[in-house]
């Protein structure tokens, strides 16, 4: 019930301010402008606060319009990954295997005294 009032209270406020804003703009024109606004479209005159409706429903169409991003595709990233994970795994294995022979087999350093 309250939220009831509260959206009441709200369409009412919003109702207040486009008919200010329409007056306004109809005195400038020289003419009534009801029924230009880009809202009008969905105005139904037989509500209570129609503009404030009418401009709540335009809002809510385009953002029902807008496009969605393409959410991305999960698997082809972890794909990705998983083949560099692999190839970085495999470059390390085959690195670290010859070193290891390597060290193994060179002679130890000689140092020469110098003269």
């Amino acid at each position: 019930m309250e939220n009831m009032k509260e959206n009441t209270e709200m369409l009412n406020e919003l109702q207040q301010k486009i008919d200010v804003e329409k007056w306004e703009a109809s005195e400038k024109a020289g003419m009534d402008l009801c029924g230009e606004a880009s809202y009008c479209k969905y105005c139904d005159k037989s509500l209570s606060t129609p503009c404030a409706r009418a401009s709540i429903a335009e809002e809510a169409s385009k953002k029902e319009a807008a496009p969605k991003k393409a959410a991305p595709k999960k698997s082809a990233p972890k794909a990705k990954a998983t083949e560099a994970k692999s190839e970085v795994k495999a470059e390390v294995k085959a690195e670290a295997k010859p070193a290891a022979k390597t060290a193994a087999k060179k002679p130890a350093a000689k140092t020469s005294k110098a003269k």
